[in-house]
């Protein structure tokens, strides 16, 4: 997740991947009530980047996928807009906060 974050801060391109072993899959599917796993769509609540799970994941359909991907962003059809407003609200204003908390210190 935090790679993806990363990614995502960057406005860098990705494909999420991943493949868990049958029991932790079956689990984690049982367990976990997101219609994603990738950080990226979990926080726009839609998908914004590639997700390819368990045996889906070849070589190939990484591969195919990536480049799909880096075509996208090279023209502007990408989700950097989506990446945008995520950056934003995780930003929650933390300037502003940082601020007025700096002056309710300095007024007290």
């Amino acid at each position: 997740g935090t790679s993806t974050l990363e990614a995502l801060l960057l406005g860098r391109p990705m494909v999420v991947s991943y493949r868990l072993g049958g029991l932790s899959y079956w689990i984690a599917k049982r367990l976990i009530q997101s219609e994603f796993v990738a950080l990226p769509n979990i926080l726009a609540g839609y998908k914004i980047v590639p997700e390819i799970l368990q045996n889906d994941a070849t070589p190939d359909r990484l591969a195919n996928a990536l480049i799909e991907e880096m075509k996208r962003f090279e023209k502007d059809e990408g989700p950097e807009g989506a990446f945008r407003e995520i950056h934003e609200k995780l930003r929650c204003g933390a300037s502003e906060r940082a601020a007025e908390a700096v002056m309710s210190l300095v007024s007290d």
